[in-house]
């Protein structure tokens, strides 16, 4: 079968996932890789970890605070 959230797990879910964060501070144009990016939790909106191939080797749009969740939208295109 396919598994699926119940509405009853979703909040639990956020709160204990992980999400892909800025490690430090970084500065737009800045190109992510192990060192800049982290996992962190609680995960809520961001990039979940599966995504990190997806992440590195990208340069940012904007500057990100540390601990800040980086999004799609914040990369430039591949």
């Amino acid at each position: 079968g396919v598994k699926r959230v119940l509405p009853v797990e979703k909040g639990a879910i956020q709160k204990m996932g992980k999400a892909l964060v800025a490690a430090a501070d970084l500065k737009a144009g800045a190109v992510l890789d192990h060192a800049n990016v982290a996992a962190k939790s609680p995960g809520g909106d961001g990039l979940p970890p599966a995504e990190i191939d997806n992440v590195l080797g990208r340069k940012l749009k904007r500057d990100l605070k540390a601990d800040e969740l980086i999004a799609l939208s914040d990369l430039e295109n591949a």
